[in-house]
């Protein structure tokens, strides 16, 4: 007996009391509506008998495709604005899916990544995440070997990463350590972090504020007038 069905041809298998089970191996018929032709062949015993013969199932057998399960894991659970985040990606069945993911969040869109052995890492660069908590949401495409196998399918985190804004360093330093009731005080403050912060800074010391001052690459120099600095140096 011989069991076919489109591209699909089982190996010869002999009756016992008249009959035969052929087990069907996944992925061997094509998805949709396949209808299962079996062609008998007597054997010497038979062919005195017997013409050879085929059936068929009187109605199709619907094969439609699996949707795999995607799992999105983050390296990390909470990160601050600075930081890069990696996101592993792992698309599961059987056999092991193959094709690419696209993980998003808010405005932050990856580019695809091609699975390897089911999964695929993606590096999300800082500042790419929206301050808060942000959910991540992978897409499977299956490629020309998986999609007669699976349909595409999403995943998201089972949490959210939570986003969180960076505290920069502020360095004041003053020109000089010791003035004179005559001179004025010109101060340097730097405010650093990765990226470069921009912004401005206010300098203040007991009822004296200065303007505020924009930073150019992350520092600002405020010079202290004259008086101020006499103030100063004697409160």
């Amino acid at each position: 007996m011989i069991l076919t069905s489109g591209s699909y041809t089982s190996a010869a298998t002999a009756l016992v009391s008249g009959s035969a089970t052929i087990n069907i191996p996944a992925g061997s018929l094509a998805v949709g509506s396949d209808t299962l032709t079996a062609a008998y062949t007597p054997d010497s015993t038979s062919s005195p008998i017997y013409n050879g013969a085929t059936g068929a199932t009187s109605s199709p057998v619907s094969v439609g495709k699996t949707t795999p399960t995607v799992a999105v894991t983050p390296g990390s659970s909470s990160i601050s604005t600075t930081q890069a985040l990696s996101v592993t990606v792992a698309v599961s069945g059987t056999p092991t899916p193959t094709g690419s993911v696209i993980l998003t969040s808010g405005s932050y869109t990856s580019a695809a990544t091609t699975l390897v052995s089911g999964s695929a890492t993606i590096n999300i660069p800082a500042g790419s995440l929206a301050t808060g908590n942000d959910t991540l949401t992978a897409a499977f495409t299956a490629d020309s070997t998986s999609s007669p196998i699976y349909n595409g399918a999403t995943g998201a985190t089972s949490s959210p990463v939570s986003v969180g804004k960076t505290t920069p360093t502020v360095a004041v330093t003053p020109g000089s350590s010791s003035i004179t009731t005559t001179q004025a005080l010109s101060v340097t403050v730097a405010v650093s972090g990765t990226p470069t912060a921009t912004g401005s800074v206010i300098l203040t010391s007991g009822s004296y504020t200065s303007a505020a001052t924009a930073l150019v690459s992350g520092s600002a120099q405020i010079n202290i007038p004259l008086v101020l600095s006499c103030w100063a140096t004697t409160h």
